[in-house]
């Protein structure tokens, strides 16, 4: 789960961060004297230049869209291990009771009808736990659908490739 946290703030630090300065890079001259130059050549470098800072933003939009995907995962995640957790802690908190009845042979039934309850505490538990493990089941697959979708979503990048300004 730490892996998963790490990974999602590296997409916004390492990818989006740098990639998002380079926005207005790529539509800002690197000489004042390109904002004279006219004819074909320069409408085709123009047209290029919007498709580069559409395909650098479209990079920024699905690098966020990564990092947000493996923190809601991870947070999932954490979710689960803490109904876990409760489910274990509970068990251990009515073990600790019965022990605590069964001091006595006199008090032995007491601490039977304790362990009993436990026993039916925790195939409630158990059940409820299989039934939210279908539950996340359906959420992984959707988020499976969710990072196809991003990953298979050409528009701003031709053919899954970087638009390039020169081709040779």
């Amino acid at each position: 789960m730490l892996s998963l946290i790490n990974i999602s703030f590296r997409w916004v630090n390492e990818v989006k961060t740098p990639l998002s300065d380079l926005s207005f890079v790529t539509t800002e001259p690197a000489d004042e004297n390109l904002a004279k130059w006219t004819g074909d050549a320069a409408s085709a470098y123009n047209a290029k230049t919007v498709k580069q800072k559409a395909a650098v933003d479209e990079t920024v939009l699905k690098s966020e869209f990564i990092s947000q995907w493996l923190f809601k995962i991870a947070k999932t995640n954490v979710d689960y291990a803490v109904e876990l957790a409760k489910i274990v802690t509970g068990l251990a908190g009515r073990l600790a009771q019965a022990a605590t009845e069964a001091g006595t042979v006199v008090d032995l039934p007491w601490a039977v009808s304790t362990l009993a309850e436990s026993v039916g505490d925790i195939v409630t538990a158990g059940l409820n736990n299989l039934l939210s493990i279908g539950q996340r089941f359906v959420e992984a697959l959707g988020n499976v659908r969710d990072i196809a979708t991003q990953v298979g979503d050409y528009s701003k990048l031709p053919q899954g490739q970087w638009p390039h300004a020169v081709r040779g």
